[in-house]
Order: C-alpha cells, then structure tokens, then sequence
C-alpha cells in the first residue's frame, strides 16, 4: 500500500493531482479514500491485503478539500470510498459483496 502524500492534492495543484492520480491508478486498480479511525477502512485494507490486491490510499481526515473532491468524485461522504479501475463501487460492504460473488477477481481482471 502506497500513501499519496495530501500536499501534492491541493488545489492549488490541481495538474499535478490529476496526474498523480492517473499515475497511482495506472500502476494499481484500486484507489481508496480512507481515515485512520475509521473501521470500516480498516475491514476494507485488510480484505485488499488479504487477498494481496496493491491499492493507493488517501486519507482523508482532517482535511476538508480532500473530503469534497471525495464527494465529487465518488457521490459519497463517509469513508472508505473505493474505486476500482477509475469506477467507484462504493465502501467496505460493497467491496465484501464484490468478493463473496466473484465480481472483484473479475473488476481486477483476474483469472
């Protein structure tokens, strides 16, 4: 798991924050919106460990212009927000449901 350093998502930095982005994404299929309290982040970066699935993480506590991009991005406002190849499917108990029904292995392009 990567941490994407927060100062290089300030708006003020919006190319590079793109380009971040574009790059964490290219190199993992999934990116997660997280704070470090939060258990639901916690279940969900255990079940991506578990099944060794690489993901970037950005948290987001504390920081209120990361927690409205968040929103616009994904529609959501509690965290974990998860996406999977540029899609958000949603938090931790999409992420579970995914997995019991074979949906992320394919998400992932699993075999």
């Amino acid at each position: 798991m990567k941490q994407i350093d927060r100062q290089a998502l300030k708006p003020q930095a919006h190319l590079r924050q793109r380009c971040a982005l574009i790059s964490f994404n290219w190199m993992t299929n999934v990116l997660m919106y997280t704070s470090p309290w939060c258990p639901y982040c916690v279940r969900a970066k255990a079940l991506l460990e578990e099944k060794q699935i690489p993901f970037d993480e950005i948290d987001v506590s504390g920081d209120p212009e990361l927690r409205q991009k968040m929103l616009e991005e994904s529609g959501g406002w509690t965290v974990p927000q998860i996406f999977i190849n540029g899609k958000s499917i949603g938090g931790c108990d999409e992420l579970y449901a995914l997995d019991r029904s074979g949906e992320l292995e394919r998400l992932l392009g699993a075999n």
